[in-house]
């Protein structure tokens, strides 16, 4: 019995490190996205700031108004963004040119701040 019990403990200590590994946060594991970034369509405004605690803040701005707000800790992974539960996919990742940082998410470019 406590060889089994002992089994099952391994088993769900190795699954939970696989399932955590898969979903780096963003202050440990993906630097570059550390900052305020924002970005604009033909009828919307965007701002990201992600900090380097690992949480951070996406909005979407109609006009002046905020349509969209999603907040709490972030991860990136398979080239997804995560806001808490929500998820954007990320066409570019943080690219420096020169001086200027800009990434693209959901057919948003962005620049950082």
């Amino acid at each position: 019995m406590k060889k089994s019990a002992l089994c099952l403990l391994f088993i769900a200590f190795v699954a939970g490190g696989v399932f955590t590994s898969c979903h780096k946060t963003v202050d440990k594991n993906a630097t570059d996205f550390i900052g305020t970034w924002t970005g604009a369509s033909a009828t919307n405004n965007y701002q990201i700031v992600i900090k380097d605690d690992g949480t951070g803040i996406y909005t979407k701005y109609e006009s002046v108004t905020v349509s969209e707000t999603y907040s709490g800790k972030v991860r990136y992974y398979d080239n997804t963004l995560q806001f808490d539960k929500e998820k954007f996919d990320v066409n570019q990742i943080p690219t420096l040119n020169g001086s200027i940082w800009s990434m693209q998410i959901e057919s948003i470019m962005y620049v950082k701040q």
